[in-house]
């Protein structure tokens, strides 16, 4: 966390306490999709870091469409609804 902050200081030029409002659900959905558990117990950095790609894509394609931050942030749920409910099934079987 510390080197995101670091390098997101160091792109804006200046330090805000405000500058990382949002960036709450992009976390969330970054560590839920790359396969940890939001129950605790497992995940791994690797996953993590794919699926801070995989949500860095998808924030990129709903920008360049046009998209409403609403509406995106809703699509970003979803992925995380899915995600959840994929490691509920992995974990039943």
């Amino acid at each position: 966390m510390a080197v995101a902050a670091i390098l997101f200081t160091s792109r804006a030029n200046s330090g805000q306490p405000s500058a990382g409002i949002g960036y709450e659900l992009d976390a969330i959905a970054a560590v839920v999709v790359g396969g940890s558990s939001l129950m605790g117990g497992f995940g791994n950095v690797f996953g993590t870091f794919v699926g801070a790609l995989f949500i860095v894509s998808v924030n990129n394609l709903l920008q360049l469409r046009g998209t409403d931050t609403n509406i995106a942030d809703a699509w970003k749920g979803g992925i995380i609804l899915v995600a959840v409910y994929m490691q509920n099934l992995g974990r039943r079987r």
